[in-house]
């Protein structure tokens, strides 16, 4: 593992606008905790049960072999073996399909047991009004407010657990410090809400969105992170590095920082080829979008530098 350090934990003086947006997204996070730890444990409740679940599974399994043209080969395989009764595949449909687009319909139902698809019906209507009452639904990014540009940058400053907002926090203030001292206020601000509004509109492109929310600020800091590569490739700054707990395999480093952002972004691009988009998680494609825009914003900033620069008229003494 390589942890960055660059200039270290600046004062709110120094970065301003950083801690700012790390000050807004904590106080969000605090302010709807209550409220969405109410939410998340309702969900949990719904999928402890197991009748519930199961019966989701065959429902979403029987609408995908009735249409697979609709869905990847990976659903429909899952699909079969869901209908042969493998319990596994019925909660995996069922997880997928309870974030995702999925609409039952009629006459697509599976035939069997009444009871339970009674049961499921009730409890479905429970899970679809915790879905309709939770913050992040309206504040992330998914099919339902993908019209509205505001979610865009609203998702930046929502996260989905403590851990999220940790890392996400601990990366902004080391590379968002940074970029505003190498720029402004103003242009920082600019950099990574830009690379936030990227990474979602490539999340958007490359994975697709659902009716599970698309929240955190890993597009932008990520874009922080390619602007940076890009005016620092072959400088040397200062690492952590931790491959065992203990001294000979642990402690600070001085490397070029195209090595850090190689390895950083190859994690990503592998991690987005090995995942299922169907099965959700981490969003990969985020990361490299805000990466790659930031990067971009990188060479345009050397660009007009350069002209600047030329155009600048020298005294000569």
């Amino acid at each position: 593992m390589i942890v960055p350090w660059l200039l270290g934990i600046v004062s709110f003086k120094k970065s301003p606008f950083v801690w700012l947006i790390v000050f807004l997204n904590v106080f969000l996070f605090i302010f709807f905790y209550g409220y969405n730890k109410t939410i998340e444990t309702g969900q949990e409740k719904l999928f402890q049960d197991s009748r519930f679940v199961k019966t989701q599974g065959r429902v979403f399994a029987s609408h995908v072999l009735a249409r697979p043209e609709k869905y990847s080969l990976f659903l429909t395989q899952l699909s079969g073996k869901a209908a042969q009764g493998s319990e596994v595949a019925q909660r995996v449909l069922a997880s997928v399909s309870l974030k995702s687009n999925f609409v039952p319909q009629e006459s697509l139902m599976p035939k069997g047991d009444e009871v339970a698809l009674e049961l499921w019906s009730e409890k479905r209507e429970i899970w679809e009004k915790l879905k309709e009452s939770d913050v992040l639904t309206h504040s992330g990014l998914t099919t339902m407010t993908q019209a509205k540009v505001f979610n865009y940058f609203s998702y930046q400053f929502f996260h989905g657990g403590f851990f999220h907002l940790l890392v996400n926090m601990f990366f902004l203030i080391i590379f968002g410090t940074w970029v505003e001292r190498k720029l402004s206020g103003r242009s920082f601000l600019v950099v990574f809400l830009l690379s936030g509004a990227a990474g979602a509109l490539g999340f958007h492109w490359l994975t697709g969105l659902s009716q599970a929310p698309l929240v955190g600020a890993s597009g932008a800091v990520n874009g922080l992170i390619g602007f940076f590569t890009v005016l620092c490739w072959n400088k040397k700054e200062n690492f952590f590095y931790f491959l065992l707990p203990t001294p000979k395999y642990s402690g600070a480093i001085q490397l070029p920082v195209w090595i850090f952002s190689l390895v950083w972004i190859v994690g990503d691009l592998a991690s987005w080829l090995a995942t299922y988009p169907e099965l959700g998680g981490v969003a990969y494609a985020a990361h490299l979008s805000g990466f790659f825009f930031g990067a971009l914003f990188g060479g345009l900033h050397l660009f007009f530098s350069f002209f600047r620069s030329k155009a600048t008229p020298h005294r000569v003494l």
